[in-house]
């Protein structure tokens, strides 16, 4: 009988578990990487699929401030820059400079796929996190073109700007993908 790894079972781990050596991470990276791939969710079926914040770069620039857009990349640079399980703390941080220049250079589009990648991860009336499935290639991320635990750094050479989608799921980058929300201006 095959065991079940649920969240709850993997939020255990992680606050149970001390700093470990770069060995043993690999060892559980590629232990990992080798269980049986898990499908990314799906969309909902028959639901609405909500309308994009921004329509375009020009737009995004016009209906935000600098303000508002160093302090979003505030938000990505410290996440950037936090210390992981895994691979502990990056030698260098971040700055919400790094982010925008990452951004602004890719006019806010996704690398891997090219939609437009400039919202925030959907938030409920209390401001906790809501499911992102089905706007997932419009919201904006910071990626590691090669991973912290694989040997990356936070170096512009190595950062990249992300729709969540394609960050998280490094199978579903398709260039020219519409669906999760994709927008393709």
């Amino acid at each position: 009988m095959e065991e079940k790894f649920t969240g709850h079972d993997a939020d255990r781990l992680i606050k149970s578990t001390a700093r470990i050596s770069s060995e043993e991470a690999r060892a559980f990276k590629e232990a990992w990487q080798s269980r049986p791939a898990f499908e990314a969710p799906t969309e909902a079926v028959g639901a609405e699929l909500p309308a994009p914040v921004y329509t375009s770069w020009e737009d995004y620039l016009a209906r935000t401030t600098e303000r508002e857009r160093l302090q979003w990349c505030r938000v990505k640079a410290k996440t950037a820059s936090r210390e992981r399980l895994m691979s502990g703390r990056p030698e260098r941080r971040t700055t919400a400079l790094e982010v925008w220049q990452v951004a602004e250079a890719a006019l806010g589009r996704c690398t891997y796929c090219g939609s437009l990648a400039l919202e925030r991860r959907p938030s409920g009336h209390d401001g906790r996190p809501m499911r992102w499935a089905m706007v997932g290639r419009r919201i904006g991320s910071l990626d590691h073109r090669l991973g912290l635990l694989d040997g990356g750094t936070n170096d512009l050479g190595n950062l990249a700007w992300a729709c969540l989608w394609c960050n998280v799921w490094e199978t579903e980058r398709r260039p020219g993908a519409t669906n999760h929300g994709g927008l393709q201006p």
